[in-house]
């Protein structure tokens, strides 16, 4: 399954990398318009393992063109938030982590919002959490990475094989990074990671942001409570607080939190089932807490 998806895929990897090197060939003003349609695309790739059909595969290449049409699916965006903090390049800390959820599209998404990030100097060094083993099918793992590499040095497409050189030089050298901890396939939320696993606390404490994708890794950072969704979302994560924190995440269950009531009352009206169909996303931000993270009224 895992290696169909990355072929039902690739038609749309191919037109991202163009539109990625377009980026570097033709950048905005503003690199944060660039960012901002780099992380949509990444939500939006989350979704390929939901609707997992030639027919996603081929209206994806559309939004890269205009993702701003996917726009009102979109529940709650604190792309802006996140910005403030990636572009601050005098950060403590110049590392930034991906916490990976599918592979495939979603998978080539989170390297290609590495690559933005490490070639425009708003990261030098890229951290890749991923699974031990699979707790979907789907699930990304350390061999998965290299696979996709491998096949993608293969392609035809001068973009693509390009891309694939430097993410495999990356990693050779260290400036990227898979990071493998059984924690994210045991049952028990995020919130005792500096409990049970304070090598990886420490690591995570150590990065200027961390990026969660996926509805799994979602509600483990919110252990599965069920809160009333207009919940402030520093609130919803509690004593889960190590660095700034990216949310990405596709909703395909009504545990979620940081949702506008003005939103909520709009979402309702388009869809009943907005929280749990797997068409509506969220792209959250969490800074950092500057006073003790066990208060909640941060």
């Amino acid at each position: 399954m895992k290696q169909s998806l990355f072929w039902l895929a690739l038609p749309v990897m191919i037109k991202t990398g163009q539109y990625l090197k377009n980026i570097y060939k033709y950048p905005s003003m503003d690199d944060k318009d660039d960012f901002e349609k780099l992380i949509k695309l990444n939500l939006w790739a989350n979704q390929s393992d939901y609707i997992m059909s030639r027919n996603y595969v081929q209206k994806s290449f559309t939004h890269i063109l205009n993702i701003s049409k996917k726009d009102p699916f979109i529940a709650c965006n604190h792309c802006e938030n996140a910005w403030r903090i990636i572009s601050e390049r005098n950060q403590p800390s110049n590392v930034i982590a991906f916490i990976c959820d599918n592979v495939g599209f979603d998978l080539f998404l989170e390297l290609c919002v590495a690559d933005f990030l490490y070639t425009n100097y708003y990261a030098r060094t890229l951290h890749f959490h991923v699974k031990h083993i699979p707790w979907f099918i789907s699930d990304t793992m350390e061999k998965d990475i290299y696979w996709m590499i491998q096949q993608l040095s293969k392609n035809s497409e001068k973009n693509i094989q390009e891309l694939a050189k430097n993410w495999k030089e990356h990693f050779r050298t260290g400036r990227w990074k898979i990071i493998v901890r059984k924690y994210w396939t045991l049952p028990i939320g995020f919130t005792r990671i500096k409990e049970l696993d304070p090598v990886l606390y420490k690591m995570l404490e150590e990065t200027k942001l961390i990026v969660i994708k996926g509805d799994l890794n979602y509600r483990k950072c919110l252990e599965d409570k069920n809160l009333d969704p207009t919940t402030p979302i520093r609130k919803a994560l509690n004593e889960f607080c190590p660095s700034n924190i990216l949310l990405i995440r596709i909703l395909k269950c009504d545990v979620v939190c940081d949702i506008p009531q003005s939103n909520i009352e709009k979402l309702e009206k388009v869809n009943d089932n907005w929280m749990d169909c797997g068409h509506f996303g969220v792209i959250q931000f969490a800074p950092k807490p500057s006073i003790k993270c066990d208060c909640l009224d941060i």
